[in-house]
């Protein structure tokens, strides 16, 4: 069993740390947010926004081979929960 010495703990847990801290302050580098709400839902640390497109697949490529249920709205369309 190989034993790391305090000094390598400390600068892989320093490269993960910078790494973490990274990714949390810029979130969207390189992603497109055209789609995103510009209100935030939630509340506390959990606060998010809506992907307005997110679910709008094209069905040659997903398709829909297994419905658990199908509703309705008000608006007329057809919402469905899919595997």
């Amino acid at each position: 069993m190989s034993h790391y010495s305090r000094r390598s703990f400390i600068k892989a847990s320093g490269a993960l740390l910078a790494g973490v801290a990274l990714t949390n302050t810029l979130p969207s580098l390189g992603r497109d947010n055209t789609h995103l709400s510009k209100e935030l839902l939630g509340h506390g640390g959990f606060k998010y926004r809506v992907h307005k497109e997110w679910g709008n697949l094209d069905p040659s490529v997903t398709p829909v081979n297994n419905c658990h249920e199908m509703v309705i709205d008000r608006k007329g369309r057809l919402i469905m929960i899919t595997d």
